[in-house]
C-alpha cells in the first residue's frame, strides 16, 4: 500500500506540475534525476507484478528491496 502511495503522489506532483515535457526535460538534464525518477519506477513497476503474481498464484511476497531506503537514496542524490 505504501508504495502505490508514493507511486500516486510521485504521479500526481509530475503530471500536475509539468505539461511541457521538452522543458522538464532540458530544466533536468545532467542532474541524473529522470534516469533515477525511471530506474525506481521501472523496480516499483517490478515489484507490482510480482505482488499481482503472488495474489494470484496465493504464495507470499517478499520485497525485492527496501522503498525507505530507495527514498532516501533519491533525495541525497538530487541535492
Amino acid at each position: 500500500m505504501f508504495v502505490f502511495t508514493e507511486a500516486v503522489d510521485l504521479f500526481e506532483d509530475i503530471t500536475a506540475s509539468y505539461y511541457d515535457y521538452a522543458l522538464l526535460r532540458k530544466q533536468f538534464a545532467g542532474t541524473g534525476a529522470l534516469q533515477l525518477i525511471n530506474k525506481t519506477l521501472k523496480k516499483a513497476t517490478a515489484e507490482l507484478d510480482a505482488i499481482g503474481f503472488a495474489i494470484q498464484s496465493n504464495t507470499n511476497f517478499h520485497p525485492s528491496f527496501d522503498y525507505t531506503e530507495e527514498l532516501n537514496e533519491s533525495k541525497k542524490e538530487n541535492r
